[in-house]
C-alpha cells in the first residue's frame, strides 16, 4: 500500500479561464490542452467536460444555431466546487473524499500553492504503467 502524501501525484500546472471567454474557447483550450477540468479565474471552481456537454445536449434538444457557443460565456455554464484537502493524506484517504464527493478530481492545498489530484494521478499513483 502507498503510504506517501498525495502532494507527490499533484498536477500544479491548473489551466484557467476567465468568467468573460467564450464557451467555444473553453471547448478548443480544453481540446488543445486535452484536460477535462478547468479553473474559472479567481474561485476555486471548475466548468468540466461534463458540464460542457450537458450544454451542447440541451441545446441539441431546442433548435439553436451551435454558433451560440462563440457568444456565450464560460461564466453562464454550471460549475463544480471540488473538495480541498491536504497534501499530507494518503492516496485511500484521497479516494474517499473523491468518491464520497462523486467527483473525478479534487484540489490539494500543499506547500508549493493549490494542485489538481485526478483519478487517472491515483491510478498512476498505484499502478503506473497503468495510467
Amino acid at each position: 500500500m502507498i503510504i506517501e502524501p498525495i502532494s507527490r501525484y499533484v498536477r500544479t500546472d491548473i489551466i484557467t479561464v476567465d468568467l468573460d471567454d467564450t464557451v467555444q474557447m473553453l471547448i478548443e483550450t480544453m481540446a488543445k490542452r486535452r484536460v477535462r477540468h478547468i479553473l474559472l479565474r479567481g474561485t476555486r471552481e471548475f466548468l468540466t467536460v461534463d458540464s460542457v456537454f450537458n450544454l451542447i445536449y440541451r441545446m441539441s434538444g431546442v433548435v439553436r444555431d451551435p454558433r451560440h457557443l462563440e457568444s456565450m460565456k464560460a461564466g453562464s455554464l454550471r460549475t463544480v466546487k471540488p473538495p480541498v484537502v491536504s497534501g499530507f493524506i494518503s492516496i485511500v484517504e484521497a479516494a474517499r473524499v473523491m468518491a464520497s464527493s462523486n467527483l473525478d478530481f479534487m484540489l490539494v492545498d500543499h506547500e508549493s500553492g493549490l494542485g489538481l489530484l485526478t483519478v487517472r494521478d491515483m491510478i498512476r499513483a498505484i499502478e503506473p504503467g497503468e495510467a
